[in-house]
């Protein structure tokens, strides 16, 4: 039987985190990057020590840093900003599961648990900006009641791409 878990990150889960985002790119978003623009990205993370160091200190320092664990190995990871104050800053900044374990549960499994976050803060509303062309994190989203409010338009892996907005009531 499986051990399955959500628990706070620790630094030592850097470098799974990171691969977990790489290897989750590398499926995602393969119809708006090439694989070969997805590795070059990830390669710079993986090879700049200070931005290995700010990854731990970002751990560290953001009490909802989550990894999702099966029998003790991160397969998925939730970073979250939670602001009681400037309630318009709360979202969902990360949020991605490694291929072999996506469509078991775990994305609306961390997804519960980021609102439940939200709701005991006293939150009632968050944001996640995601690539327009993700259709399948677009679909998750809106089945997930997450409405489109703003598009915007990022730079990665070296060209400009189109993000959306989506905004949750809950």
């Amino acid at each position: 039987m499986e051990n399955k878990n959500i628990r706070r990150a620790v630094t030592s889960d850097e470098p799974i985190t990171l691969d977990i985002r790489y290897k989750s790119w590398l499926k995602a978003y393969n119809h708006i990057f090439t694989e070969d623009e997805i590795h070059k990205h990830f390669q710079v993370k993986i090879n700049n020590e200070e931005y290995r160091k700010t990854s731990r200190e970002r751990i560290e320092q953001n009490p909802n840093y989550y990894v999702y664990s099966v029998d003790n190995k991160p397969v998925a990871i939730l970073i979250m900003i939670v602001d009681k104050q400037e309630l318009q800053n709360n979202e969902v900044v990360c949020f991605y599961c490694y291929p072999e374990y996506q469509r078991n549960g775990i994305g609306k499994t961390l997804f519960d648990f980021a609102k439940e976050i939200f709701i005991k803060n006293n939150i009632h509303s968050f944001k996640v900006e995601a690539l327009k062309d993700n259709f399948v994190g677009g679909n998750f989203y809106k089945k997930h009641g997450g409405i489109i409010v703003e598009n915007t338009k990022k730079h990665l892996c070296h060209k400009d791409v189109d993000c959306v907005i989506y905004n949750f009531e809950i």
